[in-house]
């Protein structure tokens, strides 16, 4: 285990912090894009909802400004893409196909 002092493990949480949400930014670009959220799960969404809700409300009581900010910004992609799912998968027409089997082999 790598010991680090508590201003090191504060930037690094930061940074992980800081990728995480805005990983979320081109999921949001591309889902709005091409018009696809089939693989992005409710529950997901509802969990990250809560957790970015939770973080925020925590980091504005705590004056934590530039958090609050990232924080928001996460809870607003969240928010995109929950509306873009809910759109999106009511305009998305499942086709189902089947392959069927070659009844019978011409030979010549």
């Amino acid at each position: 285990m790598i010991l680090l002092d508590k201003t090191t493990s504060y930037y690094v949480l930061f940074l992980a912090n800081l990728l995480i949400v805005f990983s979320l930014i081109p999921i949001v670009y591309q889902t709005t894009v091409l018009r696809m959220t089939a693989n992005i799960p409710y529950f997901s969404l509802v969990c990250l909802g809560i957790a970015f809700l939770i973080f925020c409300s925590v980091t504005f009581d705590k004056n934590y400004w530039i958090h609050f900010l990232m924080y928001t910004i996460g809870l607003l992609c969240v928010i995109v893409l929950a509306v873009n799912k809910t759109q999106f998968d009511k305009n998305t027409i499942k086709v189902v196909t089947t392959i069927e089997e070659p009844k019978e082999i011409i030979k010549s």
